[in-house]
């Protein structure tokens, strides 16, 4: 069986770049092609959290002690990896992207000590306003989505942003060298650089094709599939994943968002703003 060198996990909020970052990382030599998220992987790591969080309520009369219950989880991750390996035509680079992992990277972290962790930045105000795109798709369709219930309260649509991003920055002591940030804005301005920074992180040789509208053969057709026909997923479905990188999007919340709701985001999320250098 070829060896695995590398796994990595994309994470981020939604519509901040997450599938872009995989799609780019999923371009190098030796990884595999763009598949689904990978969403039942974030369902192992909750039923995981559950019984960590309740673990001498309900754990011990099962696994003995917190650390027996850590090593048959690894050993549950191990085969799905290894499953998933074998299934993706056996990459030496493994990429694996769901946005709602991003709430799970610091388990992950101790549960996979050589696993690394790529998070997707992306302006908190075009975030929100590409999410306001989403939740008009589920509301037109009649799905009764989280995002469609807060519709245009910036307050809540940053709360939940910021939700994403504050699992990794609580334990920043389980990542040491192995959590990597990519502002999507970067990627667009300072390619070049920005692979290079990818390249050297992940070990993925990644070329300026990267960027590239992606060969269709290199994109699994189920992520076309769910993606475009399911109700709820459809809706964060975008033709850009699979043209060219493009800055069209980038200042885009200038066109979307009234000057109170750019300045109710910019008050509710002013910490992650200044650090990240939007504003």
């Amino acid at each position: 069986m070829a060896s695995l060198d590398t796994v990595i996990f994309v994470g981020g909020c939604m519509r901040s770049g997450t599938t872009l970052a995989q799609r780019v990382l999923c371009s190098g030599k030796d990884a595999h092609p763009l598949p689904a998220e990978c969403q039942y992987l974030t369902s192992l790591l909750a039923a995981y959290r559950s019984g960590a969080d309740r673990f001498d309520l309900f754990g011990r009369d099962y696994f003995g002690s917190p650390d027996a219950y850590d090593a048959f989880n690894r050993r549950i991750l191990g085969e799905f990896l290894a499953e998933t390996h074998r299934t993706l035509g056996l990459p030496r680079h493994l990429v694996l992207k769901n946005p709602e992992i991003t709430f799970h990277f610091s388990d992950l972290a101790t549960l996979l000590p050589q696993a690394r962790f790529l998070l997707a930045i992306r302006d908190p105000r075009d975030t929100v306003a590409s999410m306001l795109d989403v939740a008009d798709r589920h509301a037109a369709r009649g799905v009764a989505s989280p995002l469609a219930a807060m519709g245009r309260d910036m307050k809540k649509l940053s709360g939940l942003f910021l939700r994403y991003y504050a699992n990794p920055y609580a334990h920043p002591d389980r990542f040491a060298n192995r959590l990597m940030t990519m502002r999507y804005e970067d990627l667009i301005a300072s390619p070049e650089q920005t692979l290079a920074r990818l390249s050297q992180f992940t070990g993925i040789a990644l070329e300026p094709r990267a960027l590239a509208a992606p060969d269709p053969q290199s994109v699994s057709p189920g992520l076309k599939k769910v993606e475009k026909d399911a109700a709820f997923s459809g809706a964060f479905w975008s033709e850009k994943w699979l043209k060219a990188l493009s800055g069209d999007s980038v200042g885009r919340f200038r066109e979307m968002l009234s000057a109170a709701e750019i300045a109710t985001i910019e008050a509710e999320c002013a910490s992650f703003g200044r650090s990240f250098r939007y504003w």
